[in-house]
């Protein structure tokens, strides 16, 4: 089991469409396997965050080609400005 830190900057008054992406999103992914937890919100003003549980990185792969995923990635083409930065946590307990 791993978790994910992801956030990035979101281009300037695109965050509501972001959330609307990001709502279907949670919704598919929470049901796919292997998922333990995912969630995605604000974390600072114009910043997004993804704080994502999995039991294992082929979990993750499955779910990064899934065609829910493909389809809210192309829908978040041109909201995300500047890096995204992922990091990465192996928790003391699994």
């Amino acid at each position: 089991m791993f978790c994910l830190h992801i956030r990035c900057r979101i281009a300037a008054g695109k965050m509501n469409e972001l959330r609307e992406i990001a709502l279907a999103l949670m919704e598919e992914t929470r049901r796919a396997p292997g998922c333990l937890s995912y969630e995605i919100g604000v974390e600072e003003s114009g910043v997004a965050a993804w704080i994502e549980r999995w039991e294992s990185e082929e979990d993750l792969e499955r779910h990064k080609s899934a065609e829910y995923f493909l389809r809210a990635e192309q829908a978040m083409d041109g909201l995300i400005c500047g890096p995204v930065l992922v990091q990465r946590l192996e928790p003391f307990i699994k």
